[in-house]
């Protein structure tokens, strides 16, 4: 497959990534390296099973073909070595959506569910908003030494605080972090031990680099006799389908299965979604292995120029190893205080990123910025000339 085939123009779109510039940024004349997702054009299978779907020009109430269920179920043997039963799982409108669902249907309110600083931000949101009471705890380590799970800390939190829930992210965002197998084996102890629900976030489960290897933790859990186990992922991060408002909760208990069956029930939750969604997505894990292993070589090229660039110029500039993930976690603090990060970042190097204190409200004047690498290996390039020549502008001028 050509890559440069696969690289499409968004400028001028309607889509989140590019067209929201302005309003989330104060500015449309920025690259845009936030949101997650890619500027890659479909997979032709999928832009393929769309059209056919566009064209029989009739859009009556229409049943999930038995073949969409197959499709995730080998995908996910085929990558994981995780086997999975069609009644393991649910629709969901989105990961978030799901992750909802299962703290109204399972928990109650006030119910503590802890999470693990940095994370992608909709973890505090959506615990909040479901009236769940939130405990925060931070990774250990740091972008040089890799971060890590502080076991003592949680299980401490565990024994003492009355955890109902732990949302887990896995593979790790925003770090990059790949959980090891004796990592997500103690996970999944100490929920066993203390009767916590785990609930875990892995969306980003196909975007994995040299020499690491996603866990499905629920596999794991399998093996320790452990089945309070929620999964939530989706194709959309994977094959660019976020669109579609489609994704994954795989809920291997009965009893659990039978809870969230009530919930749906009770409003009226099982219209499964688009038929173009699940058409889309058993079209991505039918067939789009080759555009999914071709995107990743120019996704994993322009973090090794990104991290190259930006390490001979500024070589105090802490990233953390990209082990999983499309998002690049990078310590500016080095250079650039706190408090002058977007005027250097936005203001002088005209780049749309995330910034670190979304993810870790728990570290006070926190200096590390998010980028997308899912895009133009040309607008990497030329994010990493502006972002060098912002800070050392900025150097100059203090």
């Amino acid at each position: 497959m050509n890559k440069a085939d696969l690289i499409v123009d968004r400028r001028g779109t309607q889509t989140t990534k590019w067209g929201q510039l302005e309003n989330v940024f104060g500015d449309s004349d920025l690259i845009p390296l936030w949101i997650a997702d890619m500027d890659f054009a479909t997979a032709p299978e999928i832009k393929e099973v769309l059209h056919d779907y566009v064209e029989q020009n009739q859009y009556g109430y229409a049943p999930v073909r038995p073949e969409y269920y197959q499709a995730i179920i080998d995908w996910t043997r085929k990558h994981f070595d995780y086997d999975t039963e069609k009644d393991w799982y649910f629709y969901t409108p989105g990961v978030c959506t799901g992750i909802a669902y299962v703290l109204v249907a399972l928990l109650n309110e006030g119910d503590k569910v802890l999470i693990q600083n940095p994370v992608y931000n909709p973890f505090r949101t959506v615990v909040e908003e479901a009236n769940r009471t939130l405990v925060m705890q931070d990774l250990l380590g740091d972008d040089e030494t890799g971060y890590t799970i502080d076991f003592e800390a949680l299980e401490k939190a565990f024994k003492e605080d009355d955890i109902k829930a732990l949302l887990f992210c896995s593979p790790q965002n925003p770090t990059g972090r790949v959980w090891t197998e004796a990592e997500l084996k103690q996970v999944v102890a100490l929920c066993k031990q203390y009767d916590v629900l785990l609930i875990s976030d892995e969306i980003h489960r196909d975007f994995v680099w040299q020499g690491h290897h996603h866990i499905a933790i629920d596999k794991l859990a399998q093996d320790q006799d452990f089945d309070q186990v929620i999964t939530l992922t989706a194709g959309s991060k994977t094959f660019n389908l976020a669109q579609f408002s489609h994704s994954l909760m795989i809920v291997r208990d009965p009893d659990l299965r039978a809870k969230i069956q009530a919930f749906y029930d009770k409003l009226h939750l099982n219209n499964p979604g688009s038929p173009a969604g699940y058409l889309a997505l058993e079209a991505a894990y039918r067939h789009g292995e080759d555009w999914l292993e071709t995107i990743k070589e120019i996704i994993y090229q322009n973090y090794q120029n990104l991290r190259k660039t930006l390490k001979e110029a500024l070589p105090e500039v802490k990233i953390a190893d990209l082990q999983a993930t499309y998002l690049m976690w990078i310590d500016l603090g080095a250079y650039v205080p706190s408090k002058d990060l977007k005027h250097v970042v936005q203001d002088k190097a005209r780049l749309a990123v995330n910034y670190g204190q979304t993810y870790w409200p728990t570290k006070a004047n926190d200096t590390h910025i998010r980028i997308n690498l899912g895009t133009d290996p040309a607008l990497i390039e030329q994010a990493g000339k502006n972002l060098v020549q912002a800070i050392k502008d900025y150097q100059a001028e203090h």
